[in-house]
């Protein structure tokens, strides 16, 4: 591996450190989908269109895929880092997400679903997962 040139101290409050990538294709969409988030709005356009979304859209999990790649080409894989604890949660408006301890090789995932409340707006109710 090539010397770390980021280190803890590199990292101020309030700095920006900011990524782009090349947008993104229908194909990328539809092969991410097909392997991970199976649902007709993300694999077929007509479905999309009739559903909430109006159109072919990335799976939220081929967002957080491709963020995590624009951060590790932006600094991640630059910094001295040794990996991540944990992350306690990540907030998209008012949903959240949390990342339990990382799953290696031959470890079950799990998924439990906790339904939550109604909430007085148009769009999905938040769910839970473990």
């Amino acid at each position: 591996m090539p010397e770390p040139r980021l280190y803890w101290e590199d990292f101020k409050v309030g700095d920006v450190r900011e990524s782009r990538r090349d947008p993104v294709t229908k194909a990328e969409i539809v092969e991410f989908a097909a392997e991970f988030d199976p649902q007709p709005f993300h694999l077929d356009q007509a479905a999309a269109e009739a559903s909430l979304l109006g159109g072919l859209c990335a799976s939220g999990w081929h967002t957080c895929a491709m963020v995590m790649r624009m951060m590790c080409d932006a600094y991640i894989l630059d910094s001295a880092s040794l990996g991540a604890p944990g992350v306690e949660e990540v907030r998209w408006g008012e949903a959240g997400l949390r990342w339990r301890p990382a799953h290696c090789a031959g470890d079950l995932p799990r998924i439990a679903r906790l339904g939550q409340p109604p909430v007085d707006r148009p769009g999905p109710v938040p769910v839970g997962g473990v």
